[in-house]
């Protein structure tokens, strides 16, 4: 592997149960090294607003996203809605890591 792995510019990261504990701090270091963050909750959607709020006031680009990683084709809307936002254009598929609950796509 070549490059700086820290950086995550040209990434999204879906991070499940973002809007607070572990969660909280991995979508805050994802943003920090530059990737799009989608903040993933399923209770808590002030904290994770809140989340976002954090991210975007420091330069970086998230969104909350209402979804149980438990319903497949509740993670699929959730990656579609991760997909067609602003940045979308920004990050091409090809270059996205999308990671949920063990789910890859």
């Amino acid at each position: 592997m070549t490059g700086d792995l820290t950086q995550w510019h040209k990434q999204v990261a879906v991070v499940t149960g973002g809007a607070r504990g572990l969660g909280r701090a991995a979508a805050r270091l994802f943003a920090q090294r530059g990737a799009a963050v989608c903040v993933n909750y399923a209770e808590h959607a002030q904290a994770a607003e809140q989340v976002v709020d954090e991210i975007t006031t420091a330069g970086g680009q998230a969104i909350a996203v209402l979804a149980d990683v438990a319903d497949a084709a509740a993670v699929e809307a959730m990656i579609a809605r991760a997909e067609s936002r602003a940045w979308a254009g920004d990050h091409p598929g090809e270059q996205c890591w999308r990671l949920v609950a063990g789910y890859a796509r």
